[in-house]
């Protein structure tokens, strides 16, 4: 096994290093087996060592880190092929699990043409064009989504975003409650469709997402229906074809997760889709929980420019209070009957007034009637009137006080006092 190191960009461009000779200390000190005179490269900036039987790269503290396809990266295993970048330079881990085989001066040339269609071409510019693009697309994500302030707005814009750079059908974007389990409860689930865009069915399953956020890694899996786990009703209905999952993670906290799926029997997602995703979801992750602290301010703002406006003769400022007048605020914008209940003495009047002033009926009367206080022979006359002559004494015509209230607010102190027959007349 003969791992090496070969730059592909920058000032040392062919140059190629062996792993066999111990680990690989990169910077600009003069000790270093990379050495790179660069001033965006720290003096020790990073090492490749071997552990076991695995090879590993290591950020020393560098100023501008250490990126491993354009993840930047503390400490992380290398595998065949990762690109690795430290200023202006990058490198190719190559990874050989043949022996290097003998010289020989014998070669012969075979004129067959080539017809596999398993044959990928990739030239050095293929290779610089695919770290432009994901550059690309990290940069406009970014830009794009730190300057949306609503939630939804910037859900429906990132799976638009991520449309573009991955060949996925439908995409999900899964938010949990900030202090429930991130497993269970989701505040907000936006779902898109790449066709006929929001408010389609999205299939999600519930497995992979769970999975995800309890190991808060993303998960990419291939085939979903030869997996047992994943064989279920939704996702066989669905045709899911390939499935990407990853976690949204602001300071070791799970968000909630972004989930990708195609049902395009040829369409499978990669190692690469992975990793740039990942990417994305990291500048995301950030974006949605300023967008939702956004919200949250603004809510709350609203919530005291309505009890500053709010107009009452109440005193108090404890918690059960200020719900007290959230209440009120919420309920005299609308026209409907309003149950106040406490026992007696506690200020059941003058949160009936309350409502009363802040409604649209405050130009017209406030009347109180103690049912308790009447009797109910004179009850029905006190509430809906009479004629004149109507019965004995009834020499002038009187209005009830329903009729006084009409349309401002009548309060019924002590409903419950009237008998069940005024009740049904009520």
């Amino acid at each position: 096994m003969k791992p090496r190191i070969a730059a592909i960009t920058g000032k040392l461009e062919d140059t190629v290093i062996s792993m066999t000779d111990g680990p690989v200390l990169i910077g600009r000190q003069a000790g270093a087996t990379l050495k790179i005179g660069n001033a965006s490269v720290s003096r020790r900036h990073a090492v490749i060592e071997k552990e076991g039987d695995r090879f590993v790269i290591a950020d020393l503290g560098s100023r501008n880190g250490t990126f491993v396809n354009d993840v930047p990266v503390r400490r992380r295993e290398l595998h065949h092929g990762d690109r690795v970048r430290i200023g202006e330079s990058q490198f190719f881990f190559l990874f050989e699990d043949t022996e290097e085989p003998a010289r020989t001066s014998e070669i012969r040339f075979d004129d067959s043409d080539v017809v596999s269609s398993s044959t990928v071409r990739m030239t050095y510019a293929d290779v610089l064009g695919l770290m432009a693009r994901d550059l690309s697309t990290l940069m406009k994500v970014s830009t794009t989504i730190n300057a949306i302030r609503g939630v939804e707005e910037l859900e429906e814009r990132l799976l638009e975003l991520i449309f573009e750079v991955v060949p996925a059908n439908h995409g999900a974007i899964l938010l949990s409650n900030d202090q429930g389990d991130p497993t269970r409860d989701f505040t907000s689930i936006f779902g898109l469709d790449r066709l006929h865009g929001p408010n389609q069915k999205i299939t999600v399953s519930s497995t992979v997402v769970r999975r995800v956020l309890k190991d808060n890694a993303a998960l990419l899996i291939s085939d979903p229906e030869d997996n047992e786990a994943l064989n279920t009703d939704s996702l066989i209905a669905a045709h899911s074809r390939s499935l990407l999952c990853v976690p949204l993670i602001v300071h070791g906290r799970s968000l909630g997760v972004i989930y990708l799926d195609t049902d395009v029997p040829d369409v499978h997602f990669d190692q690469d889709h992975l990793q740039l995703i990942t990417a994305v979801a990291a500048n995301a992750a950030v974006a949605i929980q300023n967008a939702r602290h956004i919200e949250r301010l603004e809510n709350e703002n609203r919530r005291l420019m309505a009890d500053a406006s709010l107009e009452h003769n109440m005193v108090g400022e404890s918690a059960a209070m200020q719900h007290v007048y959230q209440l009120i605020g919420r309920v005299a914008a609308t026209e409907s009957t309003v149950l106040i209940s406490g026992e007696s003495g506690t200020g059941k009047e003058l949160a009936a007034r309350a409502i009363h002033n802040n409604s649209k009926r405050a130009a017209k009367a406030f009347v109180a009637v103690n049912c308790a206080a009447l009797a109910e022979s004179l009850l029905e006359s006190e509430l809906f009137g009479h004629e004149k002559g109507a019965f004995t004494g009834a020499l002038n015509q009187r209005k009830g006080r329903m009729e006084v209230a009409d349309g401002g607010t009548i309060f019924l102190d002590e409903i419950a006092e009237l008998s069940p027959a005024l009740q049904t007349k009520l």
